[in-house]
């Protein structure tokens, strides 16, 4: 009967009473058959560590809030600029024409960088995708 595993993985409270049954009455042949209290059971079954799955959220949640701290402070100065230009210009066509100069170049980028990712690869993603890589 095993009862429980310690931090280490170890297992408490052993029932020796198989190895008394066993002929002979010795441990060492029911550790041999893998019964009793010398078996060693950590092999056969698989128990989560549960230190290194607070280590994996720990560190889950650490690299979320970096990259959210990021994207709020991202959102922030952006606003920040977009405060600043609209003190400066005011609302006039000197402002949809500077948001215009300043937001085609990176759409006609976007499209064409789009169209290259596009064309090269998805291919690629297809092939492997068929070899199973």
């Amino acid at each position: 009967m095993i009862s429980d595993r310690d931090a280490a993985g170890r297992i408490r409270g052993a029932d020796v009473s198989e190895a008394e049954s066993t002929p002979g009455g010795r441990v060492a042949d029911a550790a041999a058959a893998g019964h009793g209290a010398g078996s060693d059971l950590a092999d056969s079954t698989s128990v989560p560590d549960d230190r290194a799955e607070l280590r994996g959220v720990s560190q889950l949640v650490r690299s979320s809030s970096i990259v959210g701290a990021g994207t709020l402070l991202s959102r922030v100065s952006g606003l920040v600029r977009t405060i600043a230009i609209a003190a400066v210009l005011g609302a006039s066509t000197l402002t949809d024409g500077y948001n215009l100069a300043n937001t085609t170049p990176n759409m006609i980028y976007d499209l064409l960088l789009g169209g290259v990712f596009t064309a090269t690869l998805v291919p690629v993603f297809v092939d492997h995708h068929v070899r199973r890589d």
